[in-house]
């Protein structure tokens, strides 16, 4: 099947460069507001649900956009389970790694539980 009137852009940006910079702008949530261990509704939505232990799948996209002339780049996130449950911890206090047993294959890594599989 042939298209006359198609064309084809390709544009490559440096993805690693808005990843670190979405990742520093999140830590700074933290460093400039009075965030607690327990989620409480807007003080750093970003950085919790990030953060949030009960989260076991993260996805991540990219876009560059343009907006009357200016590029722009956006970063989304889908979280699973969501996260950021009003008066609910954002993780639970104690020894890192205490719950690694919960999912099958998990280890402790850096005080963190990792690989596993939830059953899903």
């Amino acid at each position: 099947m042939s298209h006359p009137n198609a064309s084809q852009f390709v544009d490559v940006y440096d993805v690693s460069n808005l990843l670190e910079k979405m990742m520093q702008y999140w830590w700074n949530q933290v460093k400039t507001k009075d965030v607690s261990n327990t989620y409480k509704a807007k003080l750093a939505d970003s950085f919790t649900q990030m953060a949030w232990a009960e989260t076991e799948k993260i996805g991540c996209g990219t876009s560059k956009c343009d907006e009357n002339g200016k590029y722009k780049q956006y970063l989304v996130c889908l979280y699973d389970p969501p996260g950021n449950q009003k008066d609910e911890p954002v993780y639970m206090e104690g020894e890192p790694c205490t719950l690694c047993r919960r999912y099958s294959g998990s280890v402790c890594h850096k005080d963190l539980c990792v690989g596993g599989e939830s059953g899903n």
